[in-house]
């Protein structure tokens, strides 16, 4: 565990340091209450404070509440240091938002005992929040490609095109299908299926741009969100996608198997209907585009340019 120890006071800074290194602690000091701030904004490592009451430029109970306002990205557990067990100071610094405290003249091992159970209850909350980002994770991905699921993806649209709408930029969108997948499943089974469609979702992924939002839309359907992408740039994209899923064969347990897909590409421009109807305005345009190219034939690419 990484401890920040801010104290004027040498003696009692070098004590607590000893201290808490013999436990296998990484420490780091300093000497006023500025300086302590700019090492907690700068270094997500720190996971207990031990502050000064009356530090310089910026004291102990006013940093604590600085501290707690920060919105950091884990919990920070802060320890305030008194000159005595004086009620009015120590209920100042509980609701500043301090965890605990001590008092000068240290008792080492009551001072460790609440290191102890500071560090038990940050690894209780690294627990919960590791598992409340699991639990995301389940929410938000399709479990067979991990790109994700139909219904984050459509959150993650909402999200985009009402930022686009905002900054007056166009929204593209590219609707895949893969061509005969059914024929695939009955050649080579269930499991060979879900291996390709691991292999294309990955294609996908190196096939578009950093800040593009790919996601699962059916059993193989793929949708892929383009923000402030005009059609004529979406038609690229698309090419490129087509070109990559298409150019080389999918080697899968000793079955090598030739895919083509078909895309339907559409847009919406910020004038485009009313705000909250704007992704069911898109997505039925797109599903219109994927219909027209699958009509055409296999390995096609369609466009539709309705206003509406």
């Amino acid at each position: 565990m990484k401890i920040l120890i801010a104290d004027d006071e040498k003696v009692s800074q070098l004590a607590i340091k000893r201290s808490l290194e013999k436990e296998k602690h990484r420490v780091e000091v300093c000497n006023n209450g500025k300086k302590a701030f700019e090492i907690l904004k700068n270094d997500r490592d720190i996971r207990i404070v031990i502050l000064a009451r009356n530090l310089p430029e910026l004291d102990g109970v006013t940093l604590c509440k600085v501290i707690r306002e920060l919105n950091l990205f884990r919990y920070v557990y802060i320890i305030i240091i008194l000159d005595e067990k004086n009620k009015k100071d120590l209920v100042e610094a509980m609701e500043a938002g301090a965890d605990d405290y001590i008092t000068k003249p240290f008792d080492n091992d009551l001072f460790l005992f609440r290191i102890k159970a500071g560090v038990r209850l940050l690894q209780t909350e690294d627990k919960l929040y590791k598992s409340q980002k699991e639990l995301i994770k389940l929410v938000k991905e399709d479990p067979l490609t991990s790109l994700l699921n139909r219904r984050a993806f459509l959150d993650e649209a909402v999200r985009q095109i009402d930022r686009a709408s905002r900054e007056n930029q166009v929204v593209s969108t590219i609707l895949v299908d893969i061509d005969e997948f059914n024929q695939i499943n009955e050649s080579y089974g269930n499991y060979i299926g879900d291996r390709i469609l691991i292999e294309f979702a990955n294609r996908l992924r190196f096939g578009c741009r950093p800040y593009d939002t790919i996601g699962r839309y059916g059993g193989e359907e793929f949708f892929v969100l383009l923000p402030n992408t005009k059609t004529s740039n979406a038609i690229k994209i698309a090419r490129r996608l087509r070109s990559i899923i298409s150019k080389k064969y999918y080697d899968i347990q000793g079955h090598s198997v030739k895919l083509t897909a078909s895309f339907g590409v559409s847009f919406i421009s910020p004038d485009i209907g009313l705000k909250d109807r704007q992704i069911d305005i898109l997505v039925k345009k797109t599903e219109i585009a994927l219909e027209k190219a699958k009509k055409e034939g296999t390995d096609k690419i369609a466009l539709n340019t309705d206003s509406q």
